[in-house]
């Protein structure tokens, strides 16, 4: 009788370690994800900044609220990533249904100097002042200012106003703000400037 429930343990316990391994290898997927040159407001538990991605050079563009493990963004520069993801069971609330980890890096292209892309400020607490006209996005890139657009910005944070920006990539320097395009209350911000 000893020996009977000897020998079903270990075949009981290599049942439960290859059903384990299988299920985790079968929830893992890997595609192709292009990031954009710039990141974007969002918000997840608190206003931030995320990275734009798509799965193709013509789907839409869409917030990816999680990073990907080994991978080190720059802006001013599209991507072409391999990754490979699983996704999360139970997720806490407002953290990512998804685990990224790089696999492989395609492409990393700079965009030329002076390239246009809007950024909208839609929280009041994005911008925070580093010197006299040279500023920072979420904590993450630097832009500077004329000396007329700084004080208007300033001025429509105070107010609490949401605001579309319009910027330059510099290849070396900080981000150029090149103009203040539109600003609303937040509550009717997307309608009137989107």
């Amino acid at each position: 009788m000893v020996s009977r429930t000897i020998k079903t343990i270990p075949v009981l316990a290599l049942m439960l370690v290859v059903t384990g391994c299988s299920s985790s290898s079968d929830s893992d997927k890997t595609e192709v994800l292009f990031i954009k040159h710039h990141l974007q407001e969002c918000v997840g538990v608190a206003p931030r900044t995320c990275m734009l991605t798509r799965p193709s050079a013509n789907a839409d563009w869409t917030f990816m609220y999680s990073g990907i493990q080994g991978f080190v963004y720059e802006w001013g520069f599209d991507y072409e990533v391999r990754v490979r993801w699983r996704g999360v069971e139970n997720p806490p609330a407002d953290a990512p249904s998804r685990v990224y980890e790089l696999e492989s890096l395609n492409s990393k292209t700079p965009v030329p100097p002076g390239t246009l892309f809007d950024f909208t400020l839609r929280y009041g607490s994005g911008v925070e002042l580093v010197d006299d006209g040279l500023y920072r996005l979420y904590g993450s890139r630097e832009f500077s200012c004329a000396q007329a657009d700084c004080q208007l910005l300033e001025e429509l944070q105070a107010q609490g106003m949401a605001v579309l920006l319009e910027f330059a990539h510099d290849a070396t320097g900080p981000l150029q703000l090149t103009q203040i395009k539109c600003a609303d209350s937040p509550d009717i911000f997307s309608a009137s400037c989107l």
